[in-house]
């Protein structure tokens, strides 16, 4: 009986997960308000501007998430950068912010994973085409 409660809970917890998006704003500085906001997937964004990740769920607090990202170019092979990763542990908001450089050109990949209990519950990704 408690093995259906607590399917029927991660259910529950699941139904709520695909509200989860990723939003993202452009900025110069990061103490300066955006210069783009509101930026669809696939979004192209020249080098040496801030990028602020948004990530909006339902789900309800505590949580962690780990952002993950995946650099792809000439430039960021070269260095090599090929990602990092950065967890916020405990977030007690459903609304939470990553900030990037766009330090290389070519496609970059960030994934945001919501962990609950350490399971992993969510993942939203969002892809960004750097230029000169």
């Amino acid at each position: 009986m408690q093995e259906e409660a607590k399917n029927f809970s991660s259910i529950k917890e699941q139904s709520i997960i695909e509200n989860s998006s990723i939003s993202v704003s452009v900025h110069r500085d990061k103490s300066l308000g955006p210069i783009l906001s509101n930026i669809p997937k696939q979004l192209r964004v020249h080098k040496k501007l801030w990028l602020r990740f948004t990530l909006k769920t339902k789900i309800s607090p505590p949580f962690d998430v780990k952002w993950i990202v995946e650099n792809d170019g000439d430039e960021a092979k070269a260095i090599p950068d090929l990602g990092h990763e950065t967890w916020d542990y405990n977030c007690n908001n459903q609304i939470n912010f990553h900030w990037e450089r766009a330090a290389y050109k070519g496609v970059h990949k960030l994934k945001a994973e919501i962990y609950k209990n350490n399971i992993k519950v969510e993942s939203q990704n969002f892809e960004v085409r750097i230029i000169k």
